[in-house]
């Protein structure tokens, strides 16, 4: 259990319950409350009958924490019982809980109060030695300023003591996110989001492609900040669960309820929403993707408690974000009402060699002879942590020969579970959003998005919803200049698509984006009704191309040309060409019946053209 959680349970109870430790940690004094990570704190606990607390420790198997909180009894032999604890000296931290301060010092250090008569009687049972060690370890309690817990009910005493202990105790566990690389950066930039200091409900939306590093990102924060938060839970892969058992989990983590009968999923929403709304909770919902998860899941804002904090991984942000005219503003906004967005970050170079060299070497940089080819394949990663991490472990103990044909291989073809994870966002497009991504992975990273969009508008692809879409998967972006860009990761998971349409013929696949490639199917009448895009360039200045060339190619609705020209009748040829990019155009062309009536896009850059 995790220590928040473990803290967050015992408040609960006694608040829910009016419970003594005793009675929630099931009455065995010695109870031990698991957690991971190899620290496992135990909390010991008396009570008299006449509801008197007289002795709670907690010693950790780390930290040296030992804590007494009593009311004016104090019964020492209780503590030196063997079940309950075993006395050693004080070290590192203490923390003493009671009455008022004074009273607390006077008791301990006067031999005429309860501490003092509790020693003498300690002595007569153990001898000097024993009681001196104990005098001695008392004085050193008494010298340490605690809480002023006077006149608090017991709820509130455990509660208040809970929440100073755990609170202390939590800087001293070595949290596993100070080993990731390449993220404290970006946790800063989002626990700034957060605003943990304000009392407003927060949703927090991490987005980004897949495998880029949400999840890993949501998990170092919960850890960093749950503990300040009354209740928490995790959802991990929503996207991959059914919604009643989400809920069933957020029930058991954040309201501490099982439930053994079946209950739909909008009961038990009513029932969550009841019982948050005076909860200051942190909510983790990874991987969604559609907007009746969230409803189901966390609703509104006012489900929760003030200073809550809800935060979603998600590489879908179009169903949370408002619609927005991309022409204007094709930008995700940073917030919106009660949602603020954060867009993952590609890793910096440096980091992105340390996390492969972690996998590959485990070490934090790779061998000198190395050195060169780790550059090469974290360039061919394109700093995506996912891809870096699984081809460093494959990588790791192989021969410099394996090295080299795997990086000539992921050169051409994406590492099949890296596709696999990005696939997930292709396959949520419908048909002429695919040609988009397509059109974009194989010819348009850098153009102008305004003349792509006449293309596909030409085309029937309604550009503007199909833009937005592909933004918000985080499958492109458009930079300042208003130019696409995508990700070389997505841009091989593209060309991969499309050369699996046909891997032995190229000619029956859809887009020629290889410059030799394209010229060989041309120049040998392979052409197909299959091919939609060319780029045929890279030929020699005199080349021609001829009617029967184009003959075949009668869905053509892209093609680019650097020189040569038109020869022969092209009469009702390139009848659905919508973008003709030709460099070094002639100024006279030898086709006749050339009629492009479909054209929307013509760049004739470097070209002898006149105006008349």
């Amino acid at each position: 259990m995790a220590l928040a959680a473990m803290k967050n349970h015992i408040i609960k109870m006694v608040n829910d319950k009016a419970l003594t430790f005793s009675d929630v940690l099931n009455t065995p004094r010695n109870r031990r409350l698991e957690r991971t990570g190899g620290f496992n704190p135990s909390i010991f606990v008396d009570r008299e009958e006449n509801d008197t607390l007289r002795v709670y420790a907690l010693e950790p198997a780390q930290g040296n924490w030992k804590v007494a909180i009593s009311n004016e009894q104090f019964d020492i032999t209780s503590l030196l019982q063997p079940q309950i604890v075993r006395m050693e000296r004080l070290e590192g931290k203490s923390l003493p809980l009671g009455g008022e301060s004074s009273s607390w010092d006077y008791e301990i250090l006067s031999s005429n109060g309860s501490y003092g008569k509790a020693l003498e009687n300690h002595e007569n049972q153990s001898g000097k030695i024993v009681a001196k060690q104990w005098e001695e370890a008392l004085k050193e309690v008494a010298a340490i300023k605690g809480l002023n817990l006077k006149d608090l009910r017991q709820d509130k005493l455990i509660a208040v003591a809970l929440e100073e202990v755990f609170s202390k105790l939590t800087p001293m566990q070595r949290n596993w996110c100070d080993d990731l690389v390449g993220i404290h950066n970006q946790m800063e930039a989002v626990i700034n989001l957060l605003g943990l200091g304000t009392l407003d409900v927060r949703f927090v939306v991490i987005h980004g492609i897949g495998g880029i590093g949400k999840t890993t990102l949501a998990k170092a924060i919960f850890e960093r900040i749950s503990s300040q938060f009354q209740s928490c839970s995790f959802l991990l892969d929503i996207r991959g669960n059914d919604i009643l058992s989400l809920r069933k989990k957020l029930s058991r983590d954040i309201l501490g309820i099982q439930h053994s009968k079946v209950i739909d999923a909008y009961e038990r929403r009513d029932m969550i929403e009841e019982r948050l709304h005076d909860k200051k909770v942190i909510l983790i919902l990874d991987d969604m993707d559609k907007k009746d998860q969230l409803m189901k899941l966390a609703g509104e804002s006012s489900w929760f408690g003030p200073g809550s904090r809800i935060i979603i991984t998600t590489r879908n942000t179009h169903f949370l974000a408002p619609q927005t005219d991309y022409q204007d503003d094709n930008i995700i906004p940073l917030n919106h009402q009660d949602f603020y967005f954060y867009e993952m970050k590609i890793m910096e170079l440096g980091h992105a060699l340390q996390l492969f060299s972690q996998h590959s070497f485990k070490s934090d940089s790779p061998p000198r002879d190395y050195f060169n080819i780790s550059c090469e394949f974290v360039n061919t990663s394109g700093g995506l942590p996912l891809a870096l991490e699984v081809i460093g472990s494959f990588l790791h103990l192989r021969s410099m020969r394996t090295w080299k044909d795997t990086l000539k291989k992921l050169q051409t073809i994406p590492n099949t579970e890296v596709k696999k994870k990005l696939l997930i966002s292709y396959e949520e497009l419908d048909f002429s959003q695919q040609q988009i991504f397509l059109d974009i992975a194989c010819h348009f990273i850098g153009e102008k998005r305004i003349h792509a969009y006449y293309m596909w508008k030409a085309c029937n692809f309604f550009p503007h919803t199909g833009l937005n879409v592909l933004i918000h998967l985080s499958l492109i972006k458009v930079n300042e200049d208003d130019r696409l860009w995508m990700h070389n990761q997505l841009r091989d998971l593209g060309r991969e698509i499309v050369e699996q349409e046909c891997v032995r013929n190229p000619e029956e696949r859809s887009r020629l984006w290889c410059p030799k490639t394209a010229s060989n199917v041309i120049q040998n009448n392979l052409g197909t009704k299959n091919i939609v895009a060319l780029k045929l360039t890279r030929l020699d200045d005199g080349h021609n191309f001829t009617s029967g060339e184009f003959s075949t190619l009668p869905s053509l609705r892209f093609l680019e040309l650097d020189g040569g020209n038109f020869v022969g009748d092209f009469k009702n040829l390139l009848s659905n060409l919508t973008w003709l990019c030709w460099r070094h155009c002639p100024s006279e062309l030898h086709a006749t019946g050339l009629r492009l009536k479909k054209l929307a896009v013509l760049k004739l850059s470097e070209s002898d053209i006149m105006e008349d």
